[in-house]
C-alpha cells in the first residue's frame, strides 16, 4: 500500500488502524488463493491487495463508486471486484471459519448467547425493504443477530422489515448450528419481546438455559427480576456495525451485497475485540 492509502485508512479506522492492518495482511493470501485477476492484452491488472483495501474503505465511508479516491485505483475495476466477491460467498466462509477457530480456543466462548434484531434503513428498496411504523413508515430491513455473551457476533439473518423479532429467533438458531454446535447448556439472554411459549420450548428442548423476562401483562408474579447486563452488549454491537456508512446508508438492492457489507463490518468489529495471540491461533488454523 501506498503512503496515500495508509493515511485515508488510519483516518477512517483512527484506533483501530492497527487491528485493521493485521486483519488485511492476514486475508491478503487467502483473497489470493480464492480469485485471480483476469489478464487482458495490454492493460495492466489491479492488484488483489488494492482491491481488498478498497472495498475496506467503500464500506466503511459509504461513499459512491465515483467518489472512491483514485490512489485506489478505477472505480469500476473495484465494483466488479465487490460484485464478483459478494456472489462468491468469501467473506461469510471466512468469517465461520474464524467463529468456528476461536471456539476451539477458548471452552467458555459460547456460555452465554445473545439474540436480538435491528433495524436498517434501505434506501433504495430491495428484496426485504418495507415500511415500519415503528421507523417513522420508513423503509427499512430488519437484520436479527445472534452473538456470544461479550457482543462478537455470531451470525445474522435478514428479513422483511415488518418482521417481528421473535419469529427469527428459531429461524437464526437454525441457520447457526454449524457455527453454535459446540455450545452446550448455554444461557440465552434476549428481551421481552421474545416472550412467547413457543421459543420458551425450543430453547429447552435444544438444550439451552432461558433468560428471557416475562412480561407484566401476562405473569405479574415473574415481571420483577434484576435487570440482565448482558442484553445491552448487543446494543453496543449495533451501535458499532452502525458506524460502517455503507450499511445505514443502504443504496443496494442485491442481498448478497447487503450480506458482504455486514461479514466485512462484522470482521472488523471480531478483529477488533479479540486478543492478538487467539487472532495468531485462530488465522494459523484456517
Amino acid at each position: 500500500m501506498n503512503d496515500q492509502i495508509v493515511q485515508l485508512l488510519k483516518k477512517i479506522f483512527s484506533i483501530s488502524y492497527k487491528k485493521i492492518a493485521y486483519l488485511l495482511e492476514k486475508l491478503i493470501p487467502l483473497f489470493k488463493k480464492s480469485f485471480r485477476p483476469k489478464l487482458r492484452h495490454g492493460k495492466k491488472c489491479m492488484s488483489l491487495k488494492d482491491a481488498l483495501v478498497a472495498l475496506f474503505y467503500k464500506i466503511k465511508t459509504g461513499c459512491p463508486w465515483r467518489q472512491i479516491p483514485e490512489c485506489f485505483g478505477n472505480w469500476r475495476t473495484i465494483y466488479g471486484w465487490y460484485r464478483k466477491v459478494a456472489l462468491a460467498n468469501f467473506f461469510e466462509n471466512f468469517y465461520k471459519k474464524l467463529v468456528i477457530a476461536l471456539q476451539k480456543e477458548k471452552p467458555d466462548f459460547l456460555k452465554d448467547l445473545i439474540a436480538d434484531g435491528t433495524l436498517i434503513p434501505a434506501k433504495n428498496g430491495g428484496i426485504y425493504a418495507k415500511r415500519n411504523p415503528r421507523a417513522q413508515n420508513k423503509s427499512v430491513t430488519n437484520v436479527m443477530f445472534l452473538s456470544n455473551g461479550k457482543g462478537l457476533p455470531l451470525n445474522f439473518l435478514i428479513a422483511s422489515g415488518v418482521t417481528h423479532d421473535s419469529q427469527l429467533l428459531q429461524p437464526i438458531f437454525i441457520t447457526s448450528r454449524d457455527v453454535i454446535k459446540s455450545a452446550k447448556n448455554s444461557i440465552v439472554h434476549a428481551d421481552k419481546g421474545f416472550d412467547l411459549r413457543e421459543i420458551r420450548r425450543f430453547l429447552i428442548k435444544n438444550n439451552y438455559w432461558v433468560q428471557i423476562p416475562y412480561r407484566k401483562f401476562k405473569n405479574r408474579m415473574y415481571a420483577k427480576r434484576p435487570i440482565d447486563r448482558k442484553r445491552g452488549r448487543i446494543e453496543r454491537l449495533f451501535a458499532r456495525l452502525k458506524q460502517f456508512k455503507s450499511i445505514l446508508l443502504t443504496f443496494n438492492r442485491s442481498i448478497n451485497s447487503f450480506k458482504l457489507d455486514i461479514f466485512i463490518a462484522i470482521s472488523c468489529i471480531f478483529t477488533e475485540k479479540v486478543s492478538r495471540k487467539s487472532l495468531d491461533l485462530c488465522f494459523s488454523s484456517i
